[in-house]
């Protein structure tokens, strides 16, 4: 049996990898990955990573949040790991805040949230909760609207005349 090795260009990052644990298959096309977080990402909004996008369309989309910590004592290291997140730009630690600039082609809201909790950190429940919620639902949006191309309307767009 000749077992080659096949290499595929990740569809989130656009790094080349060879067949491994992180794929998945959507509308008959089998995806890899070069990471958990690259597979978890392309999980949130399929069509916007498996569309025929040409490379010079791809835009960033910088985004700048200030998320306020309830607990939490491991805020050096909670740095670090966010940090090594692909897309996490800037992070910036005060006694009960982190402010954090990122991608959302490549890292949302949800799984910086997911890696703060994992490092030991609590965020602050209340409006500040509400505002994280509202948050994760805009950017939800704003990824499934740039899967769209051409003249469709959708909520924030409206339709073309023709």
């Amino acid at each position: 049996m000749n077992a080659r090795t096949q290499t595929q260009r990740d569809p989130v990052c656009g790094m080349t990898v060879s067949d491994g644990a992180h794929t998945t298959v959507y509308h008959g096309v089998t995806f890899h990955f070069c990471s958990a977080q690259c597979l978890a990402h392309f999980l949130e909004a399929p069509a916007l990573f498996a569309g025929a996008v040409r490379g010079e369309d791809i835009r960033a989309m910088p985004k700048r949040r200030l998320l306020r910590i309830a607990t939490g004592a491991a805020l050096d290291e909670t740095c670090r790991r966010l940090q090594a997140m692909m897309g996490v730009s800037a992070i910036r630690a005060e006694a009960d805040r982190l402010h954090i600039d990122y991608d959302l082609r490549r890292v949302s809201l949800s799984q910086i949230e997911a890696e703060i909790q994992a490092a030991g950190i609590v965020l602050k429940g209340g409006l500040h909760a509400l505002r994280r919620s509202l948050w994760r639902f805009t950017e939800h949006n704003e990824l499934q609207n740039a899967a769209r191309t051409g003249p469709q309307a959708c909520c924030n767009r409206p339709p073309t005349p023709r």
